[in-house]
């Protein structure tokens, strides 16, 4: 079969796939067909004889006796269930090469495809399902990684992909035997960590073969993975304004996380046109007006318009294809530039209309419209307009008209005045309020919409605001906009928007939180365990009494910290502490000992110092858990506890959670479906850091979210750097205040200045500021149903300067002027 392989940077490799497998390079390229003198297009059954180069097995000089045996069948794209076997290669030194490299873990491999470590709705297997509409599936059963071991050679660290696959495909077959190893549909190999390619990944084009590169720009991102998958069944990469590459609205060019764009999503068959376009079903000077296009997340049917300008006559050579992107589904982290605009793509007729061409169509996005714009086509003889965005950014209405000699024998409807839906905002369309005295006159007038409601909500006296998207004559049509005192309308005029603001709801005030756990002085008996010395044990237990005893009444000790974390809310009784030390462990019978001796898991409040942590031991009696950490959205890697908290072992305070958990601190607000609204945002709260004290020390986020501000301070004088004056989010596996032990979650730090969306939550917080010298943070929220993009309004971020945190003493910060 032969075959294409995209090299990115050195052209098309073209390859010879023999029955079993093996890959051949033709070093000639593309072979011609010996009647036409055409290219033989990839996915040819065909025939011949190698002539191999000097030393090698695998690459051939010249193709000689060519015969064409089949055409190119379509490559089925619908109800696939692929079976995937992921090699995760590494490297061994020989002889010859003292070079080694590690290969991937197996774990983390699967982490990718099938946990949110791979995307918001939980790897990217379950994205692919999403953007096919369930079309195309991963089988979870099916799915295996297998590691092989290639001996250092100058094709694996050069990433010579056919050498790879053919040795590796060698050793699976050997490890999985034939039978097994023949039942995977797709084989995707993973290059060991550390060896550098120009590329990130591979993909044998209508083939069954993948090659990604370990970190980033490979097994990393999710966009690369699902490229190259897609390469497997014909699609090629997309397209911008005559570039390769260059549609960041699809995996096929430079997006990530999000789908596939609307042509592919013919291409595939994933989804159908809401209409077909041509010269039959558009007749000329006669607009079609009011088409409401989903966007494209809703679903495989109606999800854009196909159009077909076959009325060009012999001028006719593309295709045109229209389509409403939006944040949703598997297009939950497109790029904002996309959400709520019409993208306009074209495709070369020749090769999009015929299901067997093999060619790249390219799919190139030549424009993307934002509502109320208008689009002249003159190669196609087409004018397309966008009127206004329906149901929270869900659906866009467009116009459409062919013409026979000029855009003015098209009567389209007038261009409707566009007032964004502005979550917390009602809005009339071509009215204005007139100040009618003093008192009512603003001298706020700001060119954009974030600067102009940053500017407005800073006075109390703000009713709403008049908004021109085009602006007036003074200003050369630029946009423009004034805050309003009163939001009756007492003017008409054509291209203003007059907003009134719905009153914002405050957070109620907390319902309660759970008692303190303690309230008497603890009293701990700390053990130290010694194994008898006729069983080899250490006699040097006895030396520890003293240590114990300084880490507990020493300077920033035990006792002290925990009375500072804890607000007073929890002490050591000086009185009832005591430290056994040594406690013999016999050499037999140590369960007989461990029931009748003061190890007697029955009494109150026992450390046994097998290790160094004392706090956690002191804690761990009042059923809190190890604290966990998941930092899946910043540059840390993964850690397996969280070292925020000393919980997870670190020298500081519990966390937000386990300081409600415990009864010490109660929450600033708990935000819920009632004090959280949809697309209305709850702003400024200002967020003390735990250490200021136990009223308000933490925002509670239902079901499942917490997030608190840190500082160096009090208890927390000793918090690692990389956790101080940043937002700390937190997942509580188990909400509810239950004797079941609760497992609380680190899963992201935000610094000031940055914001984050939630998807599977459907909540966006922003950290906007710090003040009081780093100890409060001001925290924006809001929920929203599809769209954070088109819902939340949050205030704008100022400009932030770079923090600096001396030892001692301090400094001021103001924003860029």
């Amino acid at each position: 079969m032969l075959r294409v392989v995209d090299t990115h940077t050195a052209g098309k490799l073209w390859l010879v796939v023999a029955a079993d497998g093996t890959m051949y390079r033709l070093a000639g390229g593309q072979p011609l067909d010996p009647g036409t003198g055409a290219g033989v297009p990839a996915g040819r059954l065909i025939r011949g004889d190698c002539t191999p180069e000097a030393g090698s097995t695998t690459t051939c000089v010249g193709l000689t006796g060519l015969v064409l045996q089949s055409l190119s069948a379509p490559i089925k794209s619908v109800n696939v269930s692929i079976s995937l076997l992921v090699v995760a290669l590494s490297m061994a030194e020989t002889a010859d090469c003292s070079m080694s490299q590690p290969g991937v873990d197996p774990a983390y491999v699967t982490s990718r495809f099938w946990t949110s470590r791979g995307g918001a709705l939980g790897g990217y297997a379950r994205q692919l399902e999403a953007c096919s509409y369930g079309a195309m599936t991963i089988s979870r059963t099916a799915f295996t990684v297998l590691t092989v071991t290639l001996p250092c050679s100058a094709a694996l660290l050069t990433c010579d992909q056919t050498a790879i696959a053919n040795e590796a495909s060698v050793i699976a077959k050997q490890r999985l035997g034939a039978a097994a190893f023949s039942r995977f549909s797709h084989t995707m190999f993973v290059l060991p960590v550390g060896v550098a390619s120009d590329w990130g990944g591979l993909a044998v084009q209508r083939g069954t073969q993948t090659w990604l590169v370990a970190g980033a720009w490979g097994l990393d991102k999710m966009g690369t993975v699902l490229q190259e998958l897609l390469h497997n069944f014909g699609i090629h990469h997309g397209w911008r304004d005559g570039y390769e590459y260059a549609d960041s609205s699809t995996v096929m060019g430079f997006g990530s996380d999000c789908c596939v764009s609307a042509p592919e999503l013919w291409r595939l068959g994933w989804a159908s046109p809401l209409l077909n376009v041509s010269r039959a079903s558009l007749m000329e000077g006669v607009p079609r007006v009011n088409v409401s296009l989903p966007a494209t997340y809703l679903g495989p049917r109606g999800a854009y318009v196909k159009i077909t300008p076959n009325w060009m006559g012999g001028a006719y050579k593309t295709n045109v294809y229209l389509s409403l992107r939006g944040r949703g589904g598997g297009d939950w982290g497109l790029s904002e530039e996309f959400v709520g605009r019409l993208s306009v793509h074209e495709a070369l007729a020749a090769v999009d209309n015929d299901f067997l061409a093999t060619a790249d169509p390219r799919y190139d996005l030549i424009a993307v419209l934002d509502p109320g714009r208008r689009l002249h086509l003159p190669q196609h003889r087409l004018l397309i307009q966008t009127q206004e965005l329906l149901g929270n950014g869900s659906h866009l209405l467009v116009d459409l008209c062919r013409y026979p000699t000029s855009p003015t024998d098209c009567p389209m409807p007038p261009l409707r005045t566009q007032c964004p839906n502005l979550p917390g905002y009602t809005w009339v369309r071509d009215v204005e309020r007139v100040p009618v005295d003093d008192a009512e006159t603003y001298s706020v007038i700001r060119s954009d919409l974030p600067s102009l409601l940053y500017a407005c909500e800073a006075d109390s006296r703000f009713k709403g605001f008049s908004w021109q998207a085009s602006g007036g004559a003074s200003l050369g049509g630029e946009p423009q906009g004034s805050c309003r005192v009163r939001t009756e309308a007492n003017r008409n005029l054509t291209g203003s928007c007059l907003y009134t603001r719905i009153p914002v709801r405050r957070p109620p005030a907390p319902a309660g939180t759970p008692e303190a756990t303690i309230e008497a002085p603890v009293r701990p008996l700390v053990m130290v365990l010694q194994v008898a010395p006729e069983c080899g044990g250490m006699a040097t237990a006895s030396t520890y009494a003293s240590t114990l005893t300084s880490l507990f009444w020493g300077q920033r000790g035990v006792a002290s910290q925990l009375s500072a974390c804890s607000y007073g809310k929890m002490s050591i009784d000086p009185g009832g502490f005591k430290v056994l030390s040594p406690v013999i462990i016999p050499c037999s019978n140590t369960s007989t000992f461990a029931s009748s001796s003061p190890c007697d898991p029955t009494m109150a409040h026992t450390a046994r110092i097998l290790a160094n942590r004392t706090g956690w031991a002191v804690l761990g009696d009042f059923n809190m858990a190890n604290a966990k950490a998941n930092l899946t959205n910043i540059t840390y890697p993964t850690l397996p506890n969280d070292d925020s908290s000393l919980m997870g072992g670190a020298d500081a305070c519990p966390t937000g959670p386990e300081l409600y958990r415990l009864g010490w601190a109660t929450p600033l607000a708990v935000l819920n479906d009632t004090s959280l609204p949809e697309g209305l945002p709850v702003t400024n709260l200002t967020l003390p850091a735990t250490a200021l004290g136990p009223e308000g020390a933490l925002l509670q986020v239902l079901p499942t979210w917490l997030g608190e501000q840190y500082t160096k301070q009090g208890g927390d004088s000793r918090l690692l750097e990389r956790y101080a004056h940043v937002l700390h989010l937190q997942e509580s596996v188990r909400p509810e205040l239950s004797t079941v032990t609760p497992e609380f979650a680190l899963v992201n730090l935000l610094g000031q200045g940055r914001s984050l969306d939630l998807p599977a939550f459907r909540i966006v917080i922003q950290a906007r500021a710090l003040t009081d010298n780093g100890r409060r943070m001001v925290v924006d929220l809001c929920r929203y149903r599809t769209s954070a993009a088109l819902e939340c309004r949050l205030p704008p971020i100022p400009t932030l300067c770079a923090r600096a945190v001396p030892a001692r003493g301090g400094f001021h910060m103001a924003p860029g002027r």
